[in-house]
């Protein structure tokens, strides 16, 4: 029976190292073939031939044939961009990690255990807690900390925290549990509990992996579209000056004539009157020149139009700085966004409603700032916005900001809401 469960126990191991193996493979690299079967057939192959060698309870053989099957599936299923030895680096460092990660379970459940004064006579049942326990800390110490250090993903809330740590000591005092209820007499019982307590943690992880990959990007489709919206709105908003432009310059000829034959009856104050009304008509027309970018300027030209009509004091200085390092999108993305999100406080204000727009050159660097009277008061911490505040504006904002190795401060005392940009200049970036 011992042997059974001594068997078990290795499969149990070897399939959780083999599925975190090809987890990884597949977000470092690209598969190579499109069929899933050699990919299912191959984790399966993979895992009996460890088992095998991993009964054979020697240690140099079983770190040997681990490393050969995580070289080999890297190397011959998997492709990228960079040389085989990086790859091969890579294999033999992700299962140094999980030997280390295994190591230290195993370290700890014994301690636990001597501390309690409950370690188990029989071998088998001594065995299964070891491979649960240490499995445990394996799966919970790659899923939540060391998945980040490879890939960009999400900050995590501090809730997701909590619930990772409920999980983890549930798991945890289930498996030292099984240790006082489970006797010799039983250990097939505990093989099971303790595979199943294993099985479900992988899943539950994997589970909130995938949670999270889907509203990662559901995230990025709001992003996209709230782009989309915004550059829809600009053109639009130039759509309609042109058509207006076409109005005057149809009718020119007529406005010209009225104009020359006020003046010929002498009508001064009327033929001035109504100059002044057509120079007030292509006033609203002609964009303001703030920078030398086409873009911002339209932008801010109507952003000060719809600033007069809130009953928004604007003020804007730009001293004509260059940007044309950044990308058109980015330009819309980042300022459409700060002047839309501060003009949407000021209005909430019943007094002094007013915003104001810095943009100026630092050495290689382009630093922006803007301030708006609020209502709101939002507590920030080391100058970053709560993750509860983010709307898809200024997650958008802090995308675009991170393309140029930027960086993003925020402020808010004395009803008086700050943001601070600064930007490193990427040529390439244009």
């Amino acid at each position: 029976m011992d042997r059974v469960v001594l068997l078990f126990c290795s499969l149990l191991s070897c399939g959780i190292i083999i599925n975190i193996m090809f987890q990884f493979l597949d977000e470092r690299c690209e598969r190579i073939y499109q069929s899933r079967s050699l990919y299912r057939c191959t984790t399966a192959v993979s895992i009996l031939l460890l088992t095998g060698v991993n009964c054979l309870d020697h240690f140099i053989f079983n770190f040997i044939a681990h490393l050969l099957v995580f070289v080999l599936v890297s190397l011959f299923l998997y492709y990228d961009e960079r040389k085989g030895i990086a790859r091969i680096a890579e294999a033999v460092v992700l299962y140094i990690v999980i030997a280390v990660l295994e190591t230290l379970g195993v370290f700890l459940l014994l301690y636990l255990l001597e501390a309690m004064g409950q370690v188990p006579d029989s071998a088998a049942i001594l065995q299964s807690m070891v491979t649960a326990f240490s499995k445990v800390i394996l799966l919970f110490l790659y899923y939540i900390v060391f998945r980040r250090l490879w890939r960009k993903l999400p900050a995590r809330s501090g809730t997701q925290y909590v619930l990772y740590l409920v999980l983890f000591v549930y798991s945890a005092v289930n498996v030292l549990t099984l240790a006082f209820i489970s006797g010799s007499e039983n250990p097939v019982i505990l093989m099971l509990m303790t595979g199943c307590i294993v099985f479900a943690n992988l899943y539950m992880l994997y589970f909130i992996k995938v949670s999270d990959e889907r509203n990662d990007y559901k995230l990025q489709v709001d992003m996209m579209r709230q782009q989309e919206r915004m550059q829809y709105e600009n053109y639009e908003a130039r759509s309609r000056q042109y058509t207006e432009m076409l109005r005057i310059l149809h009718d020119v000829d007529k406005h010209m004539k009225m104009v020359d034959e006020l003046y010929r009856q002498n009508h001064i104050e009327d033929a001035v009157s109504y100059a002044g009304q057509i120079r007030s008509r292509m006033k609203e027309l002609v964009p303001l020149s703030y920078t030398n970018n086409t873009i911002l300027n339209c932008l801010l030209s109507d952003k000060t139009r719809q600033a007069e009509q809130a009953g928004i004091r604007l003020e804007i200085s730009a001293s004509m700085v260059d940007i044309n390092f950044m990308k058109p999108v980015d330009i819309t993305t980042i300022f459409g966004n700060l002047m839309d999100n501060a003009m949407a406080a000021a209005y909430k204000c019943e007094q002094d409603r007013h915003v104001r727009l810095s943009v100026e050159p630092q050495y290689d660097m382009l630093l922006i700032r803007i301030t708006n009277s609020t209502t709101e008061k939002i507590v920030i911490k080391n100058g970053r916005m709560p993750e509860n505040k983010k709307g898809t504006g200024i997650r958008n904002i802090e995308r675009c900001v991170s393309s140029y190795d930027g960086s993003e401060t925020w402020q808010c005392a004395d009803g008086v809401f700050a943001c601070d940009i600064i930007l490193n200049r990427i040529e390439s970036q244009s």
